[in-house]
């Protein structure tokens, strides 16, 4: 099972990470997005959905802390 894992730390990383989830997440077989068939609008939605709140979490995180939504 995969899922979008941000690592909190340099822009760049956290920008990394993201151009990483676009790229990869809309192949992605996590059960979030088994849940329903979608288009590939909502499905891309959906990932843009997922990628802000991890962005929303990782706020709030310390340095150092991986974190990972599935």
């Amino acid at each position: 099972m995969s899922g979008l894992c941000i690592l909190p730390g340099e822009a760049a990383v956290l920008y990394r990470e993201i151009q990483w989830a676009r790229a990869h997440l809309i192949a992605d077989h996590s059960p979030c997005q088994l849940y329903e068939k979608r288009t590939h609008i909502a499905l891309k939605s959906h990932i843009e959905k997922l990628i802000s709140y991890q962005a929303s979490v990782n706020k709030g995180a310390e340095k150092g802390a991986q974190l990972q939504l599935f």
